[in-house]
This record gives C-alpha cells, structure tokens and sequence, in this order.
C-alpha cells in the first residue's frame, strides 16, 4: 500500500488523543517540542500508532512532562541523567516518552536507528523535517542506517531491524548494511540483557509466518548464534 502524504500523516497525528494533549500542554506553556519516530513512520503506512515520543530541550523536556501527567492525571517518572534524560507520562490508552535534546533538532535526526525513523514534526505548527531520503525509503520499504556505525554504537538494534522487517510488511534491511551487522553482532553478548529481551518478545509477538521469517533472517546474519550459545544451527531451527 502506497504511504499517506505528507498533509494526510500529519492530519492522522492531529487525531491522536496524546498528541492532542501534548499541543494543548505546549500551545498554554509556550515551550516547544517535536513529535519524533515511529509515531509519524505508522501514520504514513496507515498503521495504529503506538506510544508516542517527544524531544524537547531539557528545561522545556522537563516542563512539558510535568504540565502533561498533571493534565492526563498521572505523574512524570525520569530515566537516566541530565541533559539526557526520558520523562515518561503514562495515561490510559499507553505512555508519552519526552526525551531531553541536548542537540539541535537536525542533529536528533542523525541518531536514529533507519531513515525511515528520522522523521519529526515540530510543534506547535505542525512542520514535518526528514532526513533527506527518509521519505523515499519509506516509500520504498528500506530500512537504511543515516550513517555510519549505527549498529556498532548500539547492537541492539540489529534486532529492531528484524523486528521491523517482521512488523512493517514489505521492509527489508538494506544489503550494504550487513558487514557491520555481522560485526557488531558479536557486541551483542556485552549489551544490557533485559534490552535484548525486550526486542526478542516483540519479534516473538509477531504473528507467523512474518515471526518466523525474523529469527530466520537473524540466524542468516550471525546473530542467533550469538543469542542463543551452547546451541547448533540444528537446534535453532
């Protein structure tokens, strides 16, 4: 199915009931911020939205948190560390993440894991960025690192990208990325395990046969392997 347009993305995210609240909360407050990743990814492929993710600076992140669980009646809970932290506001149809931007919003776009997630529409007016390309392979169905060692930095997202290719049909990771898959694959053992664990469960949430194809394509990368130890190619299949 061919994505939405851009006008017809951003209309679909206007609906949404958290970022209805998110635009209420900045529009009153007067801080800005950015609606980030797979929130506008799925609203181009006509997908249910899950949580939503939001950037702002660290001063506006942890503003807009607070105004946003007092609104949704809950209460902000932090990760990690200035000016690099996650406020996350849960409410009753999921969670709003608002993450502290210690960049510019260009330099935000670098860090993702695919093009197809270097995607933000600033608010309060709505104006969608993109990685130059990203739109393209979107259309396309590629899963394309922006740069270089993006899975050196963090191996986990080798297996986001066979959760990806399980989850958005038609997606494939591109072939130009598989040498420093296999490369960072033997990193894999040195990263948190419940991080690893999360990403497994999603793939094994993943209906057959797209569930299956995932482990298939992990195994035909090196990755299983190093998943699973003290197991042969046998017993993975």
């Amino acid at each position: 199915m061919e994505p939405r347009s851009p006008a017809a993305a951003i209309a679909s995210l206007r609906k949404r009931r958290d970022v209805k609240a998110a635009l209420t909360v900045i529009e009153a407050s007067g801080v800005t911020a950015a609606i980030v990743g797979g929130a506008i990814r799925d609203a181009f492929l006509r997908r249910r939205g899950g949580d939503l993710d939001l950037t702002a600076s660290p001063g506006d992140a942890e503003t807009l948190a607070g105004a946003l669980a007092t609104l949704l009646s809950s209460r902000p809970l932090f990760l990690g560390r200035s000016p690099r932290r996650i406020f996350k506001v849960a409410h009753e149809d999921g969670e709003i993440d608002i993450w502290e931007r210690s960049g510019s919003p260009e330099d935000d776009l670098l860090r993702r894991d695919f093009t197809v997630n270097a995607l933000q529409v600033l608010l309060p007016g709505f104006v969608l960025e993109a990685l130059p390309g990203a739109l393209d392979d979107l259309a396309a169905g590629r899963l394309r690192p922006p740069r270089l060692n993006v899975f050196l930095e963090d191996p986990v997202r080798i297996l986001r990208a066979a959760r990806f290719e399980a989850e958005l049909p038609g997606f494939r990771l591109i072939p130009s990325a598989l040498p420093e898959v296999r490369t960072a694959a033997a990193l894999l053992s040195a990263t948190p395990a419940e991080r690893r664990l999360a990403e497994m469960d999603r793939i094994l949430a993943v209906p057959n046969p797209a569930g299956g194809a995932a482990f298939g394509r992990l195994e035909s990368w090196g990755v299983l392997g190093r998943l699973l130890p003290m197991t042969t190619p046998r017993e993975r299949r």
